[in-house]
């Protein structure tokens, strides 16, 4: 089976899974990353680079995999004039709705933007 994992924030714990997953997979995986860095600009903008980088892969992936740092209904409005049957299968590594929030982060300071939550539940539904 040909399955495309999408991973926005290529690091770290994401990183070794996705590359677990493919190294010890029957399947075959290919992966569409971006670098782990910039993680809140990666939930917003990865969708549209991600998706960009998907429709111009040769081979037609089976099923898509992506992980919770992916805007994945933005995603899915993107691909699905060219994959409208394809399977769509979101992998929560983490989420954002319970993940601490860092006491630096400036959101935070602000009491502002929960908005992460959200893509992560509108990813979800």
């Amino acid at each position: 089976m040909r399955i495309a994992l999408i991973e926005p924030f290529f690091t770290g714990s994401h990183r070794r899974w996705a590359e677990g997953w493919q190294a010890h997979s029957a399947h075959d995986i290919h992966l569409l990353t971006l670098a782990g860095r910039h993680w809140k600009w990666r939930m917003h903008g990865g969708a549209v680079t991600l998706a960009e980088a998907l429709l111009a892969l040769e081979q037609a992936p089976e099923v898509i995999v992506a992980t919770d740092m992916l805007d994945l209904a933005t995603f899915a409005a993107l691909i699905r004039p060219t994959y409208p049957q394809v399977p769509l299968l979101l992998y929560m590594h983490e989420n954002q709705l319970t993940y601490p929030w860092s006491p630096t982060d400036e959101d935070v300071r602000l009491r502002r933007d929960r908005h992460y939550a959200w893509i992560n539940y509108t990813s979800t539904l």
